[in-house]
């Protein structure tokens, strides 16, 4: 999968960013793990009343996300990033979230072929 981020400027679109999930490293997982807190997503996923908790979250990591964005990116400027939209961030961020988790649960699913 591509994950792009794209700078605007004014309402055009002024560079795109992208790169491909076999570039994210374990390394930026760690970090995405890190800043957002991944056991109220998933509470927030089987319970309606923490919708405000999962936002809380969410908007936590927005703030942080930052140099993680710069690790995947090394050519972005913090100019440029504030001036990408919320929803390709989140995108990016879920993403990573979502292709941490898909290569972890291949790992387990690899291992308990092995001891059939």
């Amino acid at each position: 999968m591509i994950y792009t981020l794209r700078v605007y400027k004014g309402k055009d679109v002024e560079k795109t960013y992208k790169i491909e999930d076999t570039f994210i490293t374990s390394g930026v997982c760690m970090d995405v793990f890190r800043v957002v807190d991944v056991d109220t997503l998933v509470r927030a996923g089987s319970d309606s009343g923490m919708a405000i908790e999962m936002a809380r979250s969410v908007i936590r990591a927005f703030m942080d996300f930052y140099p993680i964005v710069k690790e995947i990116f090394p050519d972005i400027t913090e100019d440029e990033y504030r001036r990408t939209v919320p929803r390709d961030v989140g995108s990016l961020m879920m993403g990573i979230i979502q292709y941490a988790f898909g290569q972890l649960a291949h790992v387990e699913s690899e291992k308990n072929r092995s001891l059939l």
